[in-house]
């Protein structure tokens, strides 16, 4: 009889499946009146689907003992936690690196990262129009003088990196328009950046006044 005159029904691969462990192939073979080679690799394949090795490790977030292949080292529910504290702990490793996909960027578009940066300082420099040149530029250097030394601080503790906005966030972005952008972002757990981008974003909302309106006085203290 040829290899597939008499395939395996549902049926047969449901009693397979019941019967594995308790019945070898041979007996299976009789049992269901298949070709044993036929059964014996059904059989196969369901042990190697089937089986899983577990080992019984304590979660690297909370502690609790986890059930589940080698290898894992953190519940399902933790596992936001761990990669947040393993990016966490790189950035301490390497202290003021931009992340990953900014560095890559830069590298790949230098002209463009360029022009950015100048587009940057340009609107920096347009917020204090009636200064002289060079009190502007000075103000211009407090900025980024306080830019390198905050944003690696709150990089450092950005526990809730990533994770989305919550209404209560927003009140105390909103609540703290005064404040330096470092201590909001130390309290929200968040990035320098991320602090900034998001009154950005409120202020689209119509949340916030517009930039115009007021004077960046809050971010160089």
């Amino acid at each position: 009889m040829g290899r597939w005159e008499n395939p395996l029904s549902l049926e047969d691969l449901t009693e397979i499946i019941r019967h594995t462990g308790t019945l070898s192939a041979a007996e299976l073979t009789r049992r269901l009146g298949k070709g044993y080679f036929t059964v014996a690799k059904a059989v196969q394949r369901i042990k190697r689907g089937l089986a899983c090795p577990l080992t019984w490790v304590p979660c690297s977030e909370c502690g609790g003992l986890i059930a589940g292949p080698r290898g894992r080292t953190a519940h399902p529910a933790c596992e936001r936690r761990r990669v947040v504290r393993w990016a966490r702990e790189r950035r301490r490793q390497r202290p003021g690196q931009s992340t990953p996909y900014v560095a890559r960027y830069r590298r790949e578009h230098p002209d463009a990262a360029r022009e950015l940066r100048e587009r940057e300082k340009a609107k920096l420099r347009e917020r204090w129009p009636s200064l002289p040149l060079d009190v502007r530029e000075a103000a211009l250097a407090k900025v980024h003088a306080a830019d390198a030394r905050d944003y690696p601080l709150t990089l450092a503790q950005a526990e809730m990196s990533g994770a989305p906005w919550a209404g209560a966030d927003d009140q105390i972005i909103l609540k703290g328009m005064k404040r330096p952008a470092r201590e909001v972002a130390l309290e929200l757990g968040r990035s320098l950046w991320a602090v900034r981008n998001r009154r950005v974003q409120l202020r689209r909302l119509g949340l916030l006044p517009d930039a115009k309106d007021r004077r960046r006085v809050d971010d160089v203290g």
